[in-house]
């Protein structure tokens, strides 16, 4: 009987491990292994974007301030839990909703593959061909009717309802809408665990190409992985790159997108891809949680000669006084160079010396050009006047008022300037000890003592120095917490910008509602108006300028909106 007993008991202890055994390696069978999403990019790609794990996208969003304004609106729809065991189970196993598998499985990529722009006259129009890479990890049967139905959620509005035509191409199953009233496409490729969704057939069509390896993917390129390592990404949220082949082509189309035109056309285009074809390397971007907002870094590789030029003469000075200024402003940029007129003739040489001499002209009167805003004609003869530390202000969005804020190195040279070389007439001033220069318009005044000097508006001169004056005498020699909450004391950085992020957050915000059916309720902008100033610092580095934006939703306030732009632009004119 006891023998029959310890059988028993050895079979059930036997069943028992195998059972524990079989468990295991189903676990480890079915849990997703990350894969490098780069390698189903192309390789000529211009812009390319991974998130590996989107449920922490997810949770660290959920997480700032500006989201937890969200979830006091009525009509906020709710985050899906994010980091917990459930979560965790979901990725390991696969089991659960399967909208909740497919957040807790996939890795993201997103690939531009051209921007498409045409010129119509002066306008230049960008119309980017991209595509949304999904690596579900999961099978093809159970992901492809939910990606189905959000597609087709996507494209539906009152006015129209695109029908799917569905085909299958060499063993790749293609869905595609088209809604030609509002002129918009979407292609949806299902090939094994993965799901391609463009904008266009063609752009899809070059991902597939890489997929099945008959083109070559950017995971080959060795400055993806430099970039990746310089950035330290497997810690970062996200991660985007441009490839240095394409940057001259992106930053050629994006400065005169930054002018709302297209200045001289081709030609000028092709200025500019000369210059930075010539200087820059590869860009790339991470994002990261920060004191209940986000860290977005930014990295602009230079050419090593172009480092070596330029590093001497953009050290930081360790001088840190700063204007008296109140809160009433809508961005501040502190300019912290030793010598501003060195780093500033620097800019210029090392630019003139990457184009020919035509490019060099055209440069050189552009740069010359940049402080016309503030009514100065020549730059080199003011940045011989003053010290470290310029300050330029945007008392409004639009940019239309503007002060710049220097301290003063020869005041006699800058009186001169002002009133001799730009024909300022002195102006009768009840300020002590400074002298006041206006333009024959009455558009520009220049107010200059033995400590600063401020160009700008008269009447914001004006308010300046009232405003400066109260501040001493309560001794607020500081930004208030609202303004530095983001700021970084450990980094002395080339250039320290603040900005006003409300607009921003509340676009984004507006998005988010917009697409649940809701709308912002009266005590929105309130709210959003107790979140900190954005911070910037920006510094050269031994590889190239390095950028840190840290701000209450970080570069996601402006990539949501994009996705549903009819919808925000709509609930903003009900403000």
């Amino acid at each position: 009987m006891g023998y029959i007993l310890l059988m028993n008991r050895t079979r059930l202890l036997l069943l028992g491990i195998l059972i524990v055994a079989c468990v295991t390696l189903w676990v480890l069978w079915v849990n997703p292994k990350p894969v490098d999403m780069a390698r189903f990019a192309p390789a000529n790609s211009l812009l390319y974007l991974e998130a590996n794990y989107p449920s922490s996208v997810l949770a660290a969003l959920s997480t700032t301030d500006a989201w937890k304004l969200l979830d006091q609106e009525p009509n906020a729809p709710r985050m899906p839990a994010a980091g917990g065991w459930l979560e965790r189970f979901f990725r390991v196993t696969g089991l659960g909703p399967i909208g909740s598998v497919i957040i807790a499985r996939s890795q993201i990529a997103v690939v531009v593959t051209d921007l498409g722009t045409t010129e119509q006259g002066e306008v230049l129009k960008v119309k980017p061909e991209a595509v949304l890479i999904l690596e579900t990890h999961t099978a093809q049967r159970r992901v492809r009717a939910p990606v189905e139905r959000a597609l087709q959620e996507l494209l539906t509005d009152p006015y129209s309802r695109p029908e799917a035509e569905r085909s299958t191409i060499e063993g790749v199953d293609l869905v595609e809408w088209r809604d030609r009233a509002a002129g918009r496409q979407i292609v949806a490729a299902f090939y094994g665990t993965l799901v391609v969704v463009g904008n266009s057939r063609r752009s899809v069509d070059s991902c597939l190409s890489v997929i099945r390896r008959r083109a070559p993917s950017l995971k080959d390129n060795p400055d993806l992985h430099r970039q990746r390592a310089l950035q330290n990404s497997q810690s970062a949220l996200t991660f985007a790159y441009v490839p240095e082949q394409e940057s001259a082509r992106l930053i050629s189309v994006g400065l005169p997108l930054l002018l709302a035109r297209a200045p001289e056309g081709v030609e000028f285009q092709k200025l500019i891809t000369q210059a930075a074809s010539r200087m820059i390397g590869g860009l790339s971007w991470t994002a990261r949680p920060f004191r209940g907002g986000i860290e977005d870094r930014y990295h602009i590789s230079l050419k090593r000669d172009v480092v070596m030029r330029m590093k001497p003469h953009f050290r930081s000075s360790d001088s840190m006084n700063e204007p008296l200024i109140s809160t009433d402003f809508y961005s501040i940029s502190q300019y912290r160079f030793e010598d501003p007129l060195a780093a500033w003739q620097e800019l210029k040489t090392t630019i003139s010396a990457h184009v020919d001499s035509l490019g060099a002209i055209f440069i050189n009167s552009m740069l010359k050009s940049s402080l016309l805003s503030y009514g100065i004609e020549d730059p080199e003869l003011f940045l011989g006047g003053i010290k470290c530390n310029i300050c330029t202000v945007r008392l409004d969005d639009q940019g239309d008022r503007q002060l710049l804020i220097a301290r003063v190195g020869d005041q006699s040279k800058l009186i001169n300037l002002f009133q001799s070389k730009m024909g300022f007439m002195k102006k009768t001033s009840t300020l002590n000890d400074t002298s006041v220069f206006e333009n024959s318009e009455g558009s520009t005044s220049a107010a200059v003592n033995d400590s600063f000097i401020v160009v700008g508006h008269p009447a914001d001169v004006q308010q300046y120095f009232r405003v400066a004056a109260d501040l001493k005498k309560t001794e607020k020699r500081s930004h208030p917490q609202r303004i530095t909450h983001f700021s970084s004391s450990s980094t002395l950085s080339s250039v320290l910008t603040y900005t006003n992020d409300d607009e921003r957050v509340r676009a984004c915000i507006v998005s988010i509602l917009g697409a649940s059916g809701g709308a912002p309720s009266s005590h929105l902008d309130s709210r959003i108006a107790t979140l900190p100033y954005a911070a910037t610092d920006s510094s050269l580095s031994d590889e190239g300028l390095v950028r840190i934006t840290r701000s209450s939703m970080g570069q996601f306030s402006t990539i949501i909106p994009l996705l549903i732009p009819e919808r925000v632009s709509t609930l903003n004119e009900t403000r």
